[in-house]
Formats: structure tokens, C-alpha cells, sequence
């Protein structure tokens, strides 16, 4: 509050006065404290002004006010530094495959799923009631969304055999992305399983890893 962790914006009290409104300002509802500290981060450094006048009785190590510290570790290397450069190079979403056809989920469609940047992986429809769609995820990590000509033939099992799911909403989740339809059923000699979830079409990015450990 007193301002060794302040902005310019948001200066501590030993700099200047602020209303209780405008220390009462945060980045967002997640953020607890007020400012200046609710807006600081490591990559702004420490007000060695203040710290120096606020406790001259101590010995500090001497920094001129006018250089700004050094963050260690470096700003590219931080969170911020991290999110900044993510949002000045957000991902296009894909364009929509050339082989994806018009009108909602059947049975023989195939989706890409994208798991995070740089992995994607497929589902192949079974068949669709009320609305929800039974998959379960075919062979094959691809760095891209892929072409129909680049799917496999086969299914992606879990160690303890076949994972299906009732996953609503496939047509209308972001990073997914119909690639192929009426495509023929990869063969498998495992049986059906035994049990099959329902969810919606968003958890397929998380449980990717059920059926593909290494991601």
C-alpha cells in the first residue's frame, strides 16, 4: 500500500494520495488485494525511491530511481512475459476442411479434436441419438488439423481395451472440426466397451490422454 511495489498508474501512498476508489481498482475479480499491488508485476521492479526513503535507517543497496531493475529472470521467461507473447500470436482457428460437408453430425463423421497448439487428434461418430453423438478416438497425432486422406484406418484403445463416449455439442465446440464424412469404420478385433460415458464435446481435449499417454 505504501508503494515499494506500486506502477505509474497506481502509485503507493508515500508517492501520492489516491482515493479509496481508485486503490479500490482491479485488473479483474480474480484479483483479491487492491491496487498498486492488485496491478504489479516482477517485470516493473521495485520503487527504490520509496524504499529508500522509507527505510534510510537500513542499509539498502543503492539503486538509481532512474534504472529500471532488471527482471530475473528475464520478462521472456516470466508469466507475463509469457502471455503477452501468446496474445500477440493467438492461433487462427482453422479453416473449415474442404471434405467436412453441410448439416449436423452422422454417423460416419470424422472430427478433429485439437488437444493445445501444435496437437491434434481425431474421433470417429458411430452413431448419433437425441442429439448426442457416440465417438471414440482413431489412431494418430497430427500437428495440424488433418485431410481426410491423412486419417487412420484404426481406433485409439485404452490400456484396458475401447473408450467410447456420448458427447453432446460436437457440431458447435470451438477446436473441433468435422474433416471427413461418411467415412468407413476403422476395423478392430476388440470388443465393444463395457460402459459409455456422456459428456460434452469440450472434454475431448482433456481426455485425449486416456487413449494417448504421451500428450
Amino acid at each position: 500500500m505504501i508503494g515499494i511495489l506500486d506502477t505509474e498508474e497506481y502509485p503507493g501512498l508515500a508517492t501520492t494520495f489516491l482515493t479509496y476508489r481508485i486503490r479500490d481498482q482491479r485488473p479483474n475479480t480474480r484479483v483479491e488485494v487492491q491496487a498498486p499491488l492488485a496491478w504489479w508485476d516482477s517485470s516493473v521492479g521495485v520503487n527504490e525511491t520509496s524504499l529508500a526513503q522509507l527505510f534510510s535507517e537500513h542499509e539498502l543497496t543503492s539503486v538509481s530511481p532512474s534504472d529500471k531493475p532488471v527482471p530475473t529472470p528475464p520478462l521472456a521467461e516470466t508469466v507475463t512475459g509469457a502471455l503477452a507473447s501468446r496474445k500477440g500470436s493467438r492461433a487462427a482457428a482453422p479453416k473449415t476442411s474442404p471434405d467436412a460437408g453441410r448439416g449436423p453430425v452422422e454417423a460416419g463423421d470424422v472430427y478433429a479434436v485439437r488437444v493445445r497448439e501444435g496437437t491434434w487428434v481425431t474421433v470417429y461418430c458411430h452413431e448419433v441419438k437425441d442429439k448426442r453423438a457416440r465417438v471414440e478416438f482413431m489412431d494418430g497425432i497430427f500437428t495440424e488439423m488433418p485431410a481426410k486422406h491423412e486419417l487412420s484406418q484404426t481406433f485409439r484403445p485404452r490400456r484396458d481395451g475401447r473408450w467410447q463416449s456420448w458427447v453432446a455439442s460436437i457440431d458447435s465446440t470451438s477446436w473441433i472440426r468435422r474433416v471427413a464424412r461418411a467415412y468407413a469404420s476403422p476395423e478392430t478385433s476388440l470388443p465393444e466397451p463395457d460402459r459409455i460415458p456422456s459428456q460434452g464435446a469440450k472434454t475431448l481435449s482433456s481426455l485425449a490422454s486416456w487413449c494417448f499417454p504421451d500428450l
